[in-house]
């Protein structure tokens, strides 16, 4: 059962984590340090972040399970393993239009090869070049 699954990773993964102390439990638009920050990417699992990288005037984003194969950067309505497939899909859209046609490389977590590019718009869709 996926369920129980998720909950096993967790009991076993973060609640120790917490237990300990070492947690710190900070909102979805935190900054990490001047550099580092979060942006709220709800919908693959409430509360989900990517994460955005800023210096010396390049900047990079870190998708986490926003995105998880390129090919839905073609086509970002395409169902996940989403706790929310609405808002997973209104998500997406968001980043990539946020992301497109900017200097921002693009680290997609779960891509193969290649991992990261810059997110183009072209005829209507996007694709990560």
């Amino acid at each position: 059962n996926e369920l129980v699954d998720d909950r096993n990773g967790i009991e076993e993964s973060v609640m120790p984590i917490y237990r300990a102390g070492l947690a710190k439990l900070v909102p979805s638009d935190y900054r990490v340090s001047e550099e580092i920050s979060f942006i709220s990417t709800p919908g693959h699992t409430p509360g989900h972040v990517s994460i955005l990288i800023e210096s010396d005037d390049q900047s990079a984003v870190i998708s986490g399970d926003v995105l998880h194969h390129p090919s839905q950067i073609a086509h970002p309505e395409w169902k996940d393993l989403d706790t929310d497939t609405d808002l997973a899909n209104e998500t997406r859209l968001k980043l990539l239009e946020r992301f497109a046609d900017t200097d921002t490389l693009f680290i997609g977590s779960h891509f193969a090869e290649p991992v990261a590019g810059k997110i183009t718009s072209e005829m209507g869709t996007y694709r990560l070049v």
